[in-house]
C-alpha cells in the first residue's frame, strides 16, 4: 500500500501479470485482424450477391406470374377432388388406410358412417366377422338412411326390403336379393355387359392407388370390394363356396358357408355403396 493509502501491486507482481496476459492480448489482436480481413474479402462478394438478387427479382416475378394459372388449376383440381370424396370419409386421416378392408371385400365408400370407419382403422381385418357383428345394427341404419335420401327406384325399393330381411333375421333372403341388386347395378348402372366382363375390368384396376387419377380414386375405392364378390367360383358337385360374400355362390348355392350374417351385411353394404356412387355420378354429370 502506498503512503497515501492507495493499493498498488508490487512491481514484480505487476510485471508477471503483464507477462501472463501478453499471449492473450496477441491472440485477440490476431483475431481482430483476421475478422477485419474476412470482412474485407467477403464484402465484395456480398455486394455482388445483392446486385445479382436485384437483377433476378424481375425474372422471378415473371416466373411467378407464369406459374399462377397453373397453381390456380392445381388448387381447383384439389378442391374438386376434395368435394368428390364420399361424405363418410370426412375427417379421416388417410382413406387409403382402409384398403385392407376393401381388399377383403368390405365397402368403405358412402357407407358405413365415419365413426365406424375410424374403428375399422383400429381393427385387424382378420376380425372382420366379429367387427361386423358388433356394428350390425348401426350399419343397417346407415344403409337405410342413405336409401331414404336417394331417388326412389326399383333398386332402392329392393334394398329397403333387404334391410327389413336382415332386421328380421332372414339373412338368406336378404343376401340373395342384395346379390340380384348388385348384378342389376353393375349391368344397368355401370354398363358392364356381363359379370365376367365386370370382373375382368375390376381386376385391371391398379392396386397401387398412387397410379389412379384423382377423379377416378373414388370409383376405384367403390369397385375394389366388388372384385372380391365377383371372384370366380364354379358351383360344381361337391364344390365349397368362398367364405367371403360371393355373388355367384349366392345365386347358385345355398351352402351355409356362404349364407352368413356377416356376408348378408356385406352384400347390403356393397349394393348400397354402388347405388350411392351411381347417384353421385348422375348428380355430377347434371351439374
Amino acid at each position: 500500500m502506498s503512503s497515501n493509502g492507495d493499493f498498488r501491486l508490487p512491481p514484480e507482481t505487476a510485471a508477471r501479470i503483464r507477462q501472463m496476459l501478453e499471449p492473450l492480448e496477441r491472440a485477440m489482436r490476431a483475431y481482430q485482424e483476421n475478422v477485419a480481413d474476412m470482412a474485407t474479402a467477403v464484402a465484395p462478394a456480398l455486394e455482388r450477391m445483392a446486385e445479382a438478387s436485384k437483377a433476378l427479382t424481375p425474372q422471378m416475378e415473371e416466373v411467378g406470374r407464369r406459374l399462377e394459372p397453373l397453381l390456380r388449376e392445381i388448387r381447383r383440381a384439389t378442391e374438386a377432388f376434395r368435394r368428390s370424396l364420399p361424405d363418410n370419409w370426412e375427417g379421416l386421416p388417410d382413406p387409403e388406410e382402409l384398403a385392407k378392408w376393401t381388399a377383403a371385400g368390405v365397402p368403405v365408400a358412402w357407407v358405413p358412417r365415419s365413426d365406424t370407419l375410424y374403428r375399422m382403422l383400429e381393427t385387424d381385418v382378420s376380425d372382420r366377422d366379429e367387427f361386423l357383428a358388433a356394428h350390425y345394427e348401426s350399419i343397417l341404419e346407415d344403409c337405410e338412411a342413405l336409401l331414404q335420401r336417394a331417388p326412389r327406384t326399383e333398386q332402392t325399393d329392393a334394398l329397403n326390403e333387404v334391410v327389413t330381411c336382415l332386421r328380421q333375421g332372414q339373412q338368406r333372403s336378404g343376401q340373395a336379393l342384395a346379390a340380384c341388386v348388385i348384378t342389376d347395378l353393375l349391368v344397368q348402372g355401370f354398363r358392364f355387359p356381363h359379370m365376367s366382363g365386370a370382373r375382368r375390368s375390376i381386376e385391371a384396376v391398379p392396386t397401387d392407388l398412387e397410379e389412379v387419377a384423382l377423379l377416378e380414386y373414388r370409383r376405384v375405392m367403390v369397385l375394389r370390394p366388388v372384385g372380391v364378390a365377383l371372384t370366380r367360383f364354379d358351383p360344381g358337385i361337391g364344390s365349397v363356396p368362398p367364405e367371403d360374400f360371393n355373388r355367384h355362390a349366392t345365386v347358385h348355392t345355398v351352402h351355409e358357408a356362404q349364407f352368413t350374417a356377416p356376408n348378408a351385411l356385406v352384400s347390403l353394404l356393397l349394393a348400397t355403396s354402388l347405388l350411392a356412387e351411381l347417384w353421385r355420378e348422375s348428380l355430377e354429370q347434371s351439374g
